[in-house]
Formats: C-alpha cells, sequence, structure tokens
C-alpha cells in the first residue's frame, strides 16, 4: 500500500498516512509531523487506490 499525503487541518503542513486495506472504508488518527496536534482521516479505497479523502481536526 502506498503512503496518501495529507494537510493538517491546523498548521497546513503535509502529513503522510498509510491506509492499510484494498478496499472499503478506512478511519484513521494521526498527528501531524509538525504541530504534533491529532486530526482524523477518513479514506474510502477501491482496488488499493484512494478515491475519497476527508480530513477533520
Amino acid at each position: 500500500m502506498e503512503a496518501e499525503s495529507c494537510g493538517c487541518p491546523f498548521c497546513g503542513c503535509e502529513s503522510m498516512v498509510w491506509p492499510d486495506q484494498w478496499e472499503g472504508s478506512v478511519h484513521l488518527v494521526t498527528d501531524c509531523e509538525n504541530c504534533c496536534r491529532p486530526f482524523s482521516v477518513h479514506l474510502v479505497m477501491d482496488q488499493g487506490q484512494v478515491v475519497q479523502l476527508e480530513i477533520e481536526p
């Protein structure tokens, strides 16, 4: 699985997330590599490709 780039909703810094499934919906909570604040990432996967990405504080 490839890493997916997303922007921190707090500071705007680019962060990387690694989805761990091939199909369906993935919900991850990650910490920004710059400001260390946690944020939520929701991805919808189709055959290993991200088809939808939502970021929430």
